[in-house]
């Protein structure tokens, strides 16, 4: 064993436990054990003194012969065959001129294991006599030696401290410690190494929870905690109170984690509580978590719960009530509660702020239309931690609108009745009495109500107008909604009747048609197409016009065949409506007659070259033809129901006399109004 000791002049005991002052060249520095459990006594000077050694203050001493010195003397070196480095060995030097030096002893140090390994308990002396009074900021440090061949300084201590207590964070192995006395000489002074089999068996603390709230970026709940301070913390298990238990909900692996986000979270509609619980590395290879070496979690009076924020809309006030909950169990309680608005996605910006005890706000003067998104800010007693609500977002509408109300079509009949069809599409229920169907006829300066349908949740609605004058003007239309606050400042699109007029031209068998422009649908009006009604006939489409053309010519002198009555309409001709609701607006019916037109002979010659008396027709009605011959005296002489078939001037069978006769030609117009002719035809004979 090698011992070390470093001197300077100190009082010293002799032998016979006289006190001597040391004045001798060779003072001791320091001593020290060394890894082969050698004693080095590190010298001032080059021995020139005798060295004695005992394990006891008051000896007996023996001289030690010889020993072997190194450095030029300065260092004297005693085997581990001599002495034993975890044994209180006492020294000092006698000098040639009897003046005894001072009497040191090496630094015996124990370790015991204690708490079934889990701490280790260790002392040692002070390595100085009674006469030596050491300075005042003179140190031990203890090293611990772990893993094997690694020294890490774990403590420091002052002068009068010769125990110590290390808490093991380390699973099942064996651990050396040592002790270094920093007294200001020109080196220290070293004990033996000195160790144990050792347990950690002691779990870490329980990390102190920061704050629980809601992560708005991904808007699941979370919390972040402070990491303990056990350095050998491999991990903690997320703990949640469901039910007023504590139930384990997800493990984390790594020790430097402090923020857990709970995926498994609907915040808009619960809040959570949650606590935590650390594990070292001691884990039981025979289970999963909990493990053994875990820390009891957060204790349930303590877990703290996220902030749920929640609204209660008051459409009818245009009135946002918000609630939340109290954040709990903050060691210093809460400060204040801040409580953040962002309208139609703005930045958001502080609303109020509110005391501990608010768990309510009136947010008032709401502007329609608009969405607020709120959230809150619950700040600790401290003003460093904080929690965040989970953001509620509330759209202002007024009560129960629908998603859509469109007024799509206005189809006017043959008798001017006006038929309206609009839409009506909800997602949810809604508060909403009915519609109120307005319109603006010609004589009003306003829309009036002209009637009112209960409400229906979606679908197609339908009206019938059956006052109108759309067979005079374009008149306009609306749909007004009564809520369920009594509101009915909102309306649908406002949309107008087409108007048709149609004027003939007689002599050229022409009917001249021109209509007004479709307003206020949701689409695009890319034309008209113009419809022809004959005699209460068929539909036919006859002509396709652009959107801006608004007049077309009807050329009928083709049509002399035909009886002269025709109808026309327009329907409109829609595009791209963005809802694809494309229902064909349709106007009155603009009706007109080309006048029935006769050709009567004035005179024929019976048996000559035009033997007949027969009129023709255009533009006539000839189902309904009737034509009569009579003579001066009244006497009906002819009679025919076939415009074919004509007065060939006989009467029984016999040439009637050369001479005047009367005929009367019945027959009915375009609109069925019956019409007489009535003249004079001079008969010839052609005898």
């Amino acid at each position: 064993m090698l011992i070390v000791i470093f001197g300077q002049p100190l009082f010293a005991l002799n032998a016979n436990n006289e006190l001597f002052y040391l004045l001798q060249a060779n003072d001791v520095e320091c001593i020290q054990v060394v890894g082969d459990d050698s004693i080095y006594i590190e010298l001032a000077s080059p021995l020139s003194s005798e060295l004695n050694i005992a394990n006891a203050i008051n000896g007996p001493y023996n001289e030690l012969v010889n020993p072997t010195t190194i450095n030029g003397g300065t260092t004297i070196l005693i085997g581990s065959l001599i002495t034993q480095s975890n044994i209180l060995w006492f020294y000092f030097f006698d000098p040639i001129d009897n003046s005894y030096s001072d009497t040191l002893s090496n630094i015996v140090l124990d370790v015991d294991p204690m708490n079934g390994g889990g701490i280790a308990n260790l002392s040692w002396n002070q390595p100085y006599s009674s006469a030596f009074v050491p300075p005042s900021n003179s140190v031990y440090k203890v090293f611990q030696e772990y893993p094997a061949g690694t020294w890490t300084e774990i403590a420091q201590l002052p002068m009068g401290v010769t125990s110590y207590l290390d808490t093991i964070e380390i699973c099942d192995d064996f651990v050396n410690y040592r002790i270094d006395w920093q007294w200001g000489g020109s080196c220290d002074f070293v004990s033996n190494v000195k160790g144990d089999m050792f347990n950690n068996n002691t779990p870490p603390d329980i990390p102190e929870i920061i704050q629980v709230g809601v992560d708005t970026a991904s808007g699941f709940a979370s919390f972040l905690w402070n990491i303990p301070p056990q350095q050998d913390v491999q991990g903690y298990v997320i703990v949640q109170n469901i039910g007023g238990f504590s139930v384990a909900i997800d493990t984390i692996w790594d020790p430097t984690v402090n923020y857990y986000i709970d995926f498994n979270t609907n915040v808009d509609s619960e809040n959570y509580l949650y606590g935590i619980a650390a594990f070292d590395t001691c884990l039981n290879p025979n289970s999963n978590p909990p493990f053994f070496y875990i820390s009891p979690p957060t204790p349930l009076n303590e877990f703290q719960k996220t902030i749920l924020l929640q609204n209660e809309y008051l459409a009818c006030e245009q009135i946002n009530e918000l609630l939340w909950n109290k954040y709990i169990n903050w060691p210093e309680g809460v400060l204040k509660y801040e409580l953040y608005v962002s309208q139609d996605n703005a930045p958001y910006q502080l609303l109020q702020e509110l005391s501990p005890n608010d768990t309510s706000f009136t947010h008032e003067n709401l502007n329609a239309f608009s969405t607020y998104c709120y959230l809150v800010k619950a700040i600790d007693g401290t003003g460093d931690r904080y929690s965040l609500s989970n953001i509620f977002c509330q759209e202002i509408a007024y009560p129960g609108l629908p998603d859509l109300l469109y007024l799509a079509s206005l189809q006017v009949d043959s008798i001017s009745n006006v038929s309206l069809e609009f839409y009506v599409e909800s997602d949810s229920d809604i508060e909403i009495e009915g519609f109120n169907i307005q319109a603006l006829y010609p004589n009003e300066t306003d829309y009036i109500t002209i009637g009112f349908v209960p409400y229906t949740d979606q679908g197609i609605v339908e009206f019938v107008d059956e006052n109108t004058s759309a067979d005079v003007l374009s008149l306009w239309y609306r749909i007004q909604i009564l809520d369920g606050c009594g509101n009915n400042n909102f309306y649908s699109n406002e949309i107008n009747t087409l108007f048709i007029n149609v004027v003939t031209d007689d002599e050229n068998a022409l009917n001249s048609i021109a209509w007004n422009a479709a307003q206020g649908r949701a689409g695009d009006i890319s034309g008209y197409a113009v419809y022809r009604v004959h005699n209460e006939g068929v539909e036919v489409n006859f002509y396709n016009g652009g959107a801006n053309e608004y007049f077309i010519q009807d050329d009928l002198s083709e049509e002399w065949e035909k009886e002269g009555d025709y109808c026309y309409f327009i329907e409109t001709i829609e595009e791209n409506n963005p809802y694809g609701l494309f229902s064909a607006s349709r106007s009155n019916e603009g009706c007109t007659q080309i006048d029935p037109r006769v050709w009567i002979p004035n005179s024929f010659i019976v048996g000559g070259s035009s033997p007949t008396f027969l009129p023709v027709f255009a533009y006539a009605n000839v189902e309904n033809y009737r034509m009569t011959i009579i003579n001066r005296w009244g006497k009906t002489l002819f009679v025919s129901e076939d415009v074919f078939n004509g007065w060939d001037g006989y009467y029984k069978g016999n040439p009637v006399s050369q001479g005047v006769y009367i005929y009367v030609i019945e027959l009915k117009d375009g609109f069925g109004k019956l019409i007489t002719k009535g003249g004079s035809v001079t008969v010839f004979s052609n005898r």
